[in-house]
């Protein structure tokens, strides 16, 4: 029985909505997590137009990266991050959606115009993700509010989140009834995720501030176009960015792949079986991954892709298995990056959800399993041919020390996830 080397991913974006406590004239009523299901892979899935967002995402990718590198194992979805700030910017009120929409589209477009495009382009984007007959990708997004203030939340606000993001909306007694409240959280994003998360909201984040959250998830599986043999996996050497040397499990194979070369790295295209690719970016010899992050851009990306830029080539391939886990809070990050209104009550951010609300902490938490088990699938074999004529001389590729990945959909041009492995533990 042959296996397929299978990748987990589960982005989950938390974002902590809070004000102060105000009567409600009614009390909606709880919905069971279980009783909801919303599938867009119902939706149409004709070919739009998403290169606006796709561009914002993909720009994000390489800001986050060089600025949230701590040289640890770092991984985020961009997709994630910014479909959530999206969403939320349809909520903001006295410049805090400008801001959300200067930080996605920069100078590329007017306000007004990146407003009209914004929720019609995320809702096709969404559905093209989900829509891969190879790759599995669920993408969820829930509102939670705390039945204080249910009834003050904004209709527009409301149909906008379900229409354009399809998020499931719940009402809940947190205050009262904390532990239950928690509780449908956690098995809402327990039953997102497949179950690779568990237990992500404490009970202890809830306090007579608190009127709700707003969570994200994605979830992504694939298999290698062509696998990996497990008897080839070895225990190898890998160099940490300190120098030493820890011994990991390394699988190797002979393929064909386009590689990218320039001054400071090299990247490796690594198909999946569906529309989605995981690239592989590489130091050289006496760079640092540090350096190859800091001189990463939306430029240079595109100069990686492109067909022009590479060369196909019979390569000799080891990647470390890995899986980790990984946390962090974007409150700062943004807040350096021209997000600041959403954060602050004086400037009355929200309105356009309910009446001085406004954001805690956003939380970004990450899971990420590669190793040689996975799904029995048919067997498969498709090769991404790039370039021309016949292969250049055999190239090595070993990821034998600190080296970053991006997983993008190659249908729609977005990046999902991007990483930095700089101890791979398994």
């Amino acid at each position: 029985m042959k296996k397929r080397v299978c990748i987990f991913l589960l982005i989950l974006m938390i974002v902590g909505l809070s004000g102060c406590n105000k009567p409600v004239k009614n009390i909606k009523s709880n919905i069971e997590v279980e009783t909801i299901k919303v599938s867009v892979k119902d939706k149409n899935n004709n070919q739009v137009d998403v290169a606006d967002v796709s561009k914002a995402v993909n720009r994000a990718t390489f800001s986050m990266m060089k600025e949230l590198n701590k040289e640890k194992n770092m991984l985020i979805s961009p997709l994630s991050i910014v479909s959530s700030l999206a969403l939320l910017q349809n909520g903001g009120s006295n410049g805090s959606d400008d801001e959300i929409i200067r930080f996605l589209f920069g100078k590329d477009l007017e306000l007004n115009q990146a407003k009209e495009l914004i929720n019609t382009q995320f809702r096709d984007l969404i559905i093209n993700c989900v829509n891969d007959e190879k790759d599995e990708v669920i993408i969820g997004n829930s509102v939670w509010f705390d039945n204080r203030v249910s009834d003050n939340v904004n209709d527009d606000f409301l149909k906008v989140s379900k229409e354009n993001f399809f998020s499931e909306v719940y009402t809940e007694d947190f205050i009262n009834n904390t532990k239950e409240a928690v509780g449908k959280v956690n098995k809402w994003i327990e039953l997102k995720s497949k179950g690779k998360l568990k237990d992500i909201m404490e009970e202890e984040e809830v306090s007579d501030e608190f009127w709700g959250t707003s969570v994200n998830t994605l979830y992504f599986k694939g298999n290698w176009s062509t696998e990996f043999n497990p008897s080839m996996t070895k225990k190898e050497k890998f160099t940490k960015a300190n120098g030493d040397s820890i011994m990991v499990d390394m699988m190797n194979k002979i393929t064909y792949s386009s590689v990218y070369e320039d001054d400071n790295m090299y990247a490796l295209h690594l198909p999946y079986q569906g529309a989605h690719t995981m690239t592989f970016i590489l130091p050289k010899n006496g760079i640092t991954l540090n350096e190859v992050l800091k001189d990463m851009s939306l430029n240079h990306w595109n100069k990686i892709k492109n067909d022009e830029n590479r060369m196909y080539s019979e390569v000799k391939l080891k990647v470390p298995k890995f899986r980790y886990e990984y946390e962090t809070k974007l409150r700062e990050y943004l807040s350096d990056n021209g997000i600041n209104k959403i954060f602050t009550s004086v400037e009355k951010p929200l309105e356009g959800i309910m009446n001085n609300a406004y954001i805690s902490e956003i939380v970004h938490n990450t899971v990420i399993s590669l190793d040689e088990e996975g799904t029995e699938a048919a067997a498969v074999t498709r090769e991404l041919l790039c370039g021309s004529g016949m292969p250049e001389n055999e190239v090595e590729f070993y990821c034998d020390k600190p080296f970053a990945f991006i997983i993008s959909n190659w249908r729609n041009n977005t990046i999902l996830f991007s990483g930095v492995v700089y101890e791979p533990k398994f």
